[in-house]
């Protein structure tokens, strides 16, 4: 693909592609007439809505921002359409994702200075102040799901009842799913004990219309990893995206606009696959597909840019 396709190509096709899942689900919500209640569960289901949009918004950004093409108001209504529907979709993931994209791009191609930092981290406080305020005021339901992340991701949160478990269902799967882990003979925490590993969870719980006894999926990739590959497969997968963040961090220094876009991309979501493994399993999760195949892509793109300049 990266022989065959322009990097205006990518953006214009992840773009467009985003734009028709964007219009194809507002379809289907009107066609089906689902209530208010259903809404959200409806687009919790929806693959790629986790990655698509934010990725959509960065590249565009990023491709006008070092003024290498895509000219247009079109584009820039799409960023909007997009930001809005990452708040109406109600999908934590999907902000945090466009912050960590936005953060990593102004680190890396900033002059990084002291009047500019300043002013980056109180742009982005004002930013989540409005955010949280209007949300507070609106009742919005990704407000209170941030607040129950505290609860999702700390390791003294008890489960006194079987409502705990329920409300706080990521802390509980992660609680098991390490005792199951260091209950694993040496070589199996070593080596892991294979992608057909299921955690039994003790009892039987009702999650989202369905009962489960024992899981064999976890929202937590790093633990999924632990479980199934050992600490041999979870210090590989770390390692390869660290290593490749920082190779492309460092090759900043070059005068010419592509490949920057194309190195800057491609340390942004590295960077946020080392993040999004631990709430929605990764390169594990069928739901980041587009982060995959763009990393794809842009890898061999950067490969070709390279040769060329050399």
């Amino acid at each position: 693909m990266a022989k065959i396709f322009s990097l205006k190509d990518y953006i214009i096709s992840l773009t467009w592609l985003s734009f028709s899942t964007f219009i194809f689900f507002y379809f289907k919500l009107a066609y089906l007439n689902l209530s208010s209640l259903n809404y959200i569960q409806e687009f919790s289901y929806t693959a790629a809505y986790a990655s698509l949009f934010p990725l959509a918004i960065t590249s565009i950004f990023l491709y006008k921002y070092l003024k290498i093409g895509l000219k247009g108001n079109l584009f820039s209504l799409m960023i909007l359409f997009f930001f809005v529907h990452i708040i109406v979709i109600d999908s934590r993931t999907s902000l945090v994702s466009l912050l960590i994209y936005f953060s990593s791009i102004f680190f890396l191609l900033t002059n990084q200075s002291l009047k500019s930092i300043a002013r980056f981290f109180i742009s982005l406080s004002v930013f989540l102040f409005i955010f949280f305020f209007i949300g507070n005021m609106l009742n919005a339901p990704m407000i209170e799901r941030f607040y129950d992340t505290f609860n999702e991701f700390n390791p003294n949160t008890r489960f006194n009842y079987l409502s705990d478990v329920n409300l706080y269902w990521r802390a509980y799967e992660s609680y098991v799913s390490l005792f199951d882990y260091l209950n694993l003979s040496l070589i199996n925490q070593v080596f892991g004990a294979g992608f057909g590993k299921e955690v039994f969870l003790g009892f039987e719980i009702n999650l989202g219309g369905s009962d489960f006894s024992k899981i064999y999926v976890f929202h937590n990739g790093y633990i999924n990893l632990l479980l199934k590959t050992g600490i041999i497969g979870f210090m590989l997968y770390t390692y390869f995206f660290v290593k490749k963040f920082l190779n492309y961090r460092q090759k900043k220094h070059i005068d010419n606009g592509k490949l920057i876009f194309v190195r800057t991309l491609l340390s942004t979501i590295c960077l946020l696959i080392i993040f999004i493994t631990i709430p929605i399993a990764g390169l594990m999760n069928i739901s980041i597909f587009p982060i995959a195949l763009s990393f794809g892509f842009l890898a061999h793109k950067e490969k070709i840019y390279t040769e060329r300049l050399n």
